[in-house]
């Protein structure tokens, strides 16, 4: 997420660097924004 997010590499540019495909840079990162979000939901409902 933060070589998207906050470097701004484009989904092929990580799978160059990480020696991935950008199917897998995909799948990864949007299981990592769904982690997050429900990660993020239990820190809300509990405060």
């Amino acid at each position: 997420m933060v070589l998207h997010r906050y470097e701004g590499l484009s989904y092929q540019e990580i799978a160059e660097a990480t020696g991935s495909s950008v199917a897998a840079v995909e799948s990864r990162l949007h299981r990592a924004r769904k982690k997050m979000q429900q990660f993020l939901s239990a820190y809300v409902e509990k405060n």
